[in-house]
């Protein structure tokens, strides 16, 4: 049994962190920025070291300052939330070696997700279906050429060690090709560093459904449930629906099935997920496992998205309890805040009354519409 968890995050993931942990009689030790001194997770945290700087690749990028903090308070693991360290395969392993556990997927299986060319061939070797496509990092305009002779138009360039729509390019003709290579790589330089590509066929009207499982470290992992994702705006999402609804009998649990395949082809263990296309009762692995770090156990989190009055969405947020929660259009993005503190920040910041300014589409455990 953990001791002491150190977060090496900020914000509302380092709050649910600290109130799981506190529920579960674990201590924390926080850390934080210049600019974050007087933070929530910092006040509420058993522990706090200063990591300095203000920016954060002066602080919580800093891995020389978060080492520090470990040795200091003493912390038997790190969680490390999402964004900054929680896909960063080296400093897991910094982390591992000092013996001190990484709440996070084995850092061999974070280097293999990481770019959705070594996802394919991951599940391929788990068995799991992928889209008809290239295993190797894309070198010449010919190779997607010949690709499209065989598979047909339209395919798909892709980032390889991108996401969310960014370096991805969409090409419907010959003529096209060294326009949308060139343009998928300026992108993909420029939003992830790197340049590598890849090339697979374009499903035009694909259901995005996504598999949450979890692993152990002996080896067993199971899946829990589906989402629909299908709701997007440039390849963003808009909202999730779990359990994903109107898929025919025995496809949910054969996604399940090749999610657990994926995972354990790369000794995956912790909370995850696998992304899939389903279109024409067909599933195809959807060339990543995300890995999800948000809490030490999820139970009590559920999805609600917000829309203000004005009918545009203003990001997701997470209810630490079920609770009515009302967004203002006013209020900005709350991504960054727990349920029950986004209240008294509205309040405390817009001089609001809920009965006259909000409205929302609440989460399902809440029974909106």
């Amino acid at each position: 049994m953990l001791k002491k968890i150190l977060i090496a995050n900020r914000g509302e993931i380092a709050v649910r962190v600290i109130r799981t942990a506190r529920e579960m009689g674990i201590a924390t030790v926080a850390v934080y920025s210049e600019l974050d001194r007087n933070a929530l997770h910092v006040r509420l945290a058993d522990e706090a070291y200063a990591l300095g700087g203000q920016t954060a690749a002066e602080s919580y990028l800093k891995t020389s300052a978060i080492i520090d903090a470990i040795k200091q308070s003493g912390a038997d693991a790190v969680h490390p939330g999402y964004g900054f360290f929680s896909e960063n395969a080296d400093f897991a392993k910094t982390i591992t070696d000092m013996g001190v556990a990484f709440i996070g997927p084995p850092p061999a299986a974070i280097v293999e997700m990481g770019d959705k060319v070594s996802s394919r061939k991951a599940a391929l070797r788990g068995g799991a279906p992928i889209v008809p496509g290239t295993t190797e990092f894309l070198t010449s305009v010919d190779e997607i050429s010949q690709f499209a002779k065989t598979h047909g138009f339209p395919v798909a360039i892709k980032a390889a060690f991108g996401g969310g729509g960014r370096g991805m390019k969409v090409v419907r003709d010959e003529k096209s090709v060294q326009e949308a290579m060139d343009s998928a790589q300026r992108e993909s330089k420029a939003f992830f560093g790197r340049d590598e590509i890849y090339v697979e066929k374009y499903l035009s009207w694909p259901r995005h459904i996504e598999i949450q499982l979890v692993g152990d470290t002996h080896g067993n992992v199971v899946w829990i449930s589906s989402r629909d994702c299908s709701a997007q705006r440039r390849h963003q999402k808009l909202i999730e629906e779990a359990p994903a609804p109107a898929l025919p009998d025995g496809v949910e649990d054969a996604m399940g099935a090749a999610a657990v395949k994926a995972a354990k082809a790369v000794g995956y263990f912790n909370a995850g997920t696998v992304e899939f296309i389903y279109q024409d009762e067909e599933f195809f692995f959807q060339a990543q496992v995300d890995k999800f770090d948000q809490a030490i156990k999820d139970g009590k989190l559920d999805p609600v998205i917000l829309v203000a009055p004005d009918g545009s969405m203003h990001g997701k947020a997470s209810l630490s309890k079920p609770a009515t929660f009302w967004a203002n259009s006013r209020a900005g993005n709350f991504e960054d805040y727990v349920m029950e503190d986004v209240y008294d920040f509205m309040m405390a910041n817009y001089s609001i009354r809920p009965e006259r300014d909000f409205h929302a589409i609440l989460g399902p455990s809440m029974g909106g519409s």
